[in-house]
């Protein structure tokens, strides 16, 4: 055998056992993932995830048109209250004007009581 000879035998048994490693090595990982068990799997919980995401964002348009009506209520509340209020603070002050009104015409009636109780003294 000639040196030539030689290292083609050995560049192709190293070639070999390259080739050889790859392979052992594809399906050392094939093996470990578990193949299309693994996959499905995977996919599972692919679905699992999309779905979830999905009833999230129902969730989250749920919750918008919640606020949104609980924030419309409040602001009917809101204006029914301040209306109210208005109307309390007329009647008070229609309230108020009376009182005064009545006072004035008490100290009159006073004053004349005093002015004929001084005339018949």
């Amino acid at each position: 055998m000639t040196r030539e000879d030689l290292t083609i035998a050995l560049a192709l048994a190293l070639g070999a056992a390259v080739l050889f490693g790859v392979l052992l090595h594809l399906l050392w990982q094939r093996l470990r993932h578990g193949g299309a068990a693994e996959l499905e799997k995977h996919e599972h919980m692919a679905e699992r995830l999309h779905e979830a995401e999905e009833a999230q964002e129902a969730a989250e348009i749920h919750m918008r048109a919640e606020i949104a009506r609980v924030e419309a209520e409040r602001a009917e509340a809101e204006a029914a209250l301040h209306r109210a209020l208005a109307e309390r603070e007329a009647e008070l002050a229609a309230a108020m004007d009376t009182v005064g009104s009545l006072r004035r015409d008490l100290e009159g009636w006073q004053e004349a009581y005093e002015a004929i109780a001084r005339g018949r003294s």
